[in-house]
């Protein structure tokens, strides 16, 4: 359905949603609360992985091919864990990174209105362009 309503505002038959203002301060919390929580999910990927690692060289040791299949099932059911985990993790980095972009966007504006050229060159630097 989202996809569907995208394409009727490009297409402009649907007004477009109106453009929120950045909230700089609830974005930050929201950051912030993601970057505190993040070790939970950090510690729970790095045990995946090193489950996954575990059982790959498990795999390569065996020479029964009946427990070599149960292996590497376990390494798929793992793996399934871990791209899962590893998708919302990225997800909310994402979400961040765009916070981050658009608290950086709003402070430019900020810079322009003022007048100074210091916060000017500061925000122009290459960094707050956001190609990385």
């Amino acid at each position: 359905m989202a996809i569907i309503s995208s394409i009727l505002r490009g297409l402009k038959i649907v007004k477009p949603l109106p453009k929120e203002p950045v909230n700089i301060n609830k974005d930050s919390k929201a950051i912030i609360d993601f970057l505190l929580g993040m070790d939970y999910d950090r510690e729970h990927i790095l045990r995946l992985f090193k489950k996954f690692l575990e059982l790959r060289l498990d795999y390569h040791a065996l020479t029964d091919e009946e427990v070599k299949l149960k292996n590497l099932r376990q390494q798929i059911t793992i793996f399934d864990q871990l791209i899962q985990s590893y998708s919302f993790f990225q997800a909310d980095v994402d979400i961040n990174g765009n916070r981050v972009k658009q608290i950086a966007g709003a402070l430019k504006q900020m810079a322009a209105k003022s007048g100074e050229a210091d916060l000017l060159a500061i925000t122009g630097k290459l960094h707050w362009k956001f190609d990385w």
